[in-house]
């Protein structure tokens, strides 16, 4: 490179799709050759990008976002999305669902034997990844759990031959309480074991680098990750709800939605009528609605089941989703978005 011409250069640069001006000015042949030698090591970033397809370039940018990016990529996505849903005809979203399972099926069946191993492999490596996230977080735990106990019982620094020692001179209620801090379960047996006895438990667990104590703070974890990822989907869930309940807002667009549930038959508990207690399920239709009910009960059901009960009674869109019957005949005919109304 240092035998080469500047235009043999920048030629050698552009090959490599590595800079060769700054702030508009073209660089000397020394800085270029630097910048050559830059890119290399890096194992030229802009080349590979360059060489990816629209999906690999945007897989490669998240890969790069922080927790914070991601979510709002995602709370944005989920409006996007919801808002675009919230303006379809029920014919539209009927085929764009067949559309999105055609999809999906056609891309699986179409997958050649390696292809399907590759995504399954993928799809382990991301539950493999979240698994050794929880063991690394248990780990550190594990260890400053330990750290404290020996700091509180004074065992620092003490071969296990002294511990042991130590063990026989404390009394009782403290040995419980030690048992009880490795989660060694003492309460209520706790007063028929003898001082050598829960010795032999603590020597056990010590043995076995105390699996009881490893497997609560592994379920504390996991219990952790599970409700951090079902708050994730609800959060989602709920932003996709108020993107599609947006439409909704214009009367007439309410008005048509809710004359399209006259008909629909519900099953209702039979606590829901008033004077009543009991848990049977009583066939009820929506026999008309009340646009301007205060308290969003918009629909006036009626149960079709006793003959001597004429009484009507209000009832939310919530409830409407919640008891109606999916086995009447033409259900498929009634559209029950996931809205609030």
């Amino acid at each position: 490179m240092q035998s080469m011409s500047n235009g043999e250069l920048v030629a050698l640069l552009k090959d490599f799709k590595v800079p060769y001006n700054h702030n508009r000015k073209r660089l000397k042949a020394c800085e270029m050759i630097e910048e050559f030698k830059k890119h290399r090591q890096d194992g030229y970033p802009r080349l590979k990008r360059s060489l990816m397809t629209p999906a690999q370039r945007i897989a490669a940018d998240r890969e790069k976002e922080t927790l914070e990016e991601t979510r709002a990529r995602q709370e944005a996505d989920a409006l996007r999305h919801g808002e675009r849903r919230a303006n379809e005809t029920l014919e539209e979203t009927r085929a764009r669902q067949e559309a999105d399972a055609l999809r999906h099926g056609e891309r699986r069946a179409n997958e050649t034997l390696e292809e399907t191993r590759a995504r399954q492999e993928a799809d382990a490596t991301a539950k493999d990844a979240t698994a050794l996230r929880i063991e690394k977080k248990v780990s550190v735990q594990f260890d400053d759990r330990l750290s404290a106990l020996d700091s509180k019982y004074g065992f620092q620094g003490k071969s296990n031959v002294e511990v042991d020692s130590k063990l026989q001179s404390m009394p009782k209620g403290k040995l419980v309480a030690l048992l009880n801090s490795i989660k060694v379960p003492c309460y209520p047996y706790y007063q028929e074991l003898t001082v050598d006895g829960m010795i032999d438990v603590f020597k056990k667990q010590r043995e076995g680098n105390y699996p009881l104590l490893w497997n609560d703070l592994m379920d504390e974890a996991k219990d952790a990750s599970y409700r951090y990822y079902a708050k994730k989907q609800k959060r989602f869930e709920d932003a996709t709800r108020r993107s599609a309940s947006v439409k909704y807002e214009n009367k007439e667009a309410k008005k048509k939605l809710l004359e399209s549930l006259i008909g629909l038959k519900l099953n209702v508990p039979e606590h829901w009528w008033q004077g009543r207690r009991g848990i049977k399920k009583w066939k009820c239709v929506v026999e008309s609605i009340n646009l301007n009910d205060g308290n969003g009960r918009y629909f006036i059901i009626k149960c079709t089941e006793d003959e001597g009960n004429d009484d009507c009674y209000p009832m939310a869109y919530a409830a409407i989703c919640a008891y109606a019957d999916e086995e009447q005949d033409n259900f498929s005919s009634f559209d029950l978005p996931d809205v609030e109304l």
